[in-house]
């Protein structure tokens, strides 16, 4: 007979959150990894974000662990046995979410400081900016003004 697996809807939603969680950590070490000359923040992401896979692959065998399989006339003790195995993970799978949670944290706390970071470069790049087109635009108002050698040239060819 055909064995079915019954999880706990919450250990499906864990799951699923972890899978997400790892799949999007994947992305950003592949998005960040590939780059050349990367700060130093970019580097502590991609570490961090080694870390949450594996914490992420050890909380998903814990949940997995947790499933029951069951054919019908085992129904009761299979419940039993897993309520017995959630009793005995539930440290297990409360630490590493733990873990995690900090994790989180700890890629917030940098993500923060790098945009931050990069703010201000932004803004110091765009007040240079300025600088400079102010000093372009005095440029061109310093030589439309009466008087001024461009107005000599321009009137002498118009005159000639």
């Amino acid at each position: 007979m055909a064995k079915s697996y019954y999880p706990l809807v919450e250990d499906d939603e864990l799951g699923a959150v972890v899978r997400t969680l790892q799949c999007y950590s994947r992305r950003i070490a592949m998005q960040l990894g590939g780059q050349t000359g990367k700060s130093q923040a970019e580097k502590d992401i991609v570490s961090l974000c080694e870390g949450v896979r594996e914490l992420c692959a050890q909380l998903i065998s814990a949940v997995e662990g947790l499933k029951v399989a069951m054919n019908n006339r085992a129904a009761r003790w299979e419940t039993f046995r897993q309520a017995l195995r959630r009793v005995w993970k539930e440290s297990e799978i409360s630490n590493l979410m733990d873990r995690l949670e900090r994790y989180r944290n700890q890629i917030d706390s940098i993500l923060l400081a790098n945009i931050k970071d990069r703010l201000e470069a932004l803004t110091v790049e765009s007040g240079n900016r300025d600088a400079r087109i102010e000093q372009n635009l005095a440029k061109v108002l310093a030589s439309l003004e009466p008087g001024s050698p461009w107005q000599h040239r321009t009137t002498r060819i118009g005159l000639g």
